[in-house]
């Protein structure tokens, strides 16, 4: 309970988001897995749960849940509001009938950046007085702590890192879209024009075959320019 609002996170049981609830001690609902578009059974089933559990706002931050989400929003029948954060770019034309139809049920978009929400404007028909900008941000104030802040050198070593090399990093899923590769192939051009640079990369592989395929295929380009030295994987 915080400010007399209670928070339940419907998640797929064993899901590394319901274990990390559990252990926060989040009030959590196991769900089935559900199909992307038009899983009805699933979604009757979930806007039963929202009715039975008084749900009065239902907060949904993965777009391959906006269409269960929708679903179970008219099958509760208490017409609750759907809020819907915005993780991913919009850089195709949604305004067919389809998408007009899911995005009519949203209460309120969250975008994370202007330039998503512009993107939104321009190929979607969700009009503007729904749309939020508002940035994803993580409180520091316990790691800039005197007590907490360290040097460069004890962070290296900490890290397993050389603290005599110029280090670049990418934190974010293992994923084609995110472009390691493009930055494995760049710090090949500066090592071999005698830059001192390395490559950090951070992030777990995206849940699809094609996450673990170009996982794979990075780990392959590292092998093939010699540089297993050079980029390490965390």
């Amino acid at each position: 309970m915080a400010a007399n609002i209670e928070v339940i996170l419907f998640c797929i049981e064993n899901s590394p988001i319901n274990n990390a609830a559990k252990n926060l001690n989040i009030h959590t609902i196991n769900i089935e897995k559900h199909r992307k578009y038009f899983d009805f059974s699933k979604s009757h089933k979930l806007g039963k749960l929202f009715a039975k559990k008084d749900i009065s706002h239902i907060f949904i931050f993965d777009n391959r849940d906006l269409s269960t989400g929708v679903l179970a929003k008219i099958f509760s029948r208490k017409n609750p509001k759907l809020i819907f954060q915005q993780q991913m770019l919009v850089v195709k034309n949604k305004k067919d009938i389809f998408h007009r139809w899911h995005h009519s049920y949203i209460t309120q978009w969250i975008s994370p950046l202007q330039i998503l929400k512009n993107q939104v404007l321009q190929y979607t028909t969700i009009p503007e007085n729904k749309i939020s900008v508002i940035l994803l941000c993580v409180d520091i104030s316990d790691l800039l702590r005197q007590n907490n802040i360290i040097s460069k050198k004890e962070a290296s070593v900490q890290l397993q890192i050389n603290p005599d090399v110029t280090l670049f990093g990418i934190v974010g899923r293992i994923d084609k879209q995110k472009g390691q590769h493009f930055l494995i192939e760049a710090i090949k051009k500066l090592r071999d024009e005698n830059y001192n640079v390395e490559l950090l990369i951070s992030g777990e592989p995206t849940k699809e075959k094609s996450g673990e395929e170009y996982k794979q295929y990075i780990l392959q380009l590292v092998k093939e320019l010699n540089l297993e030295n050079y980029i390490q994987k965390r």
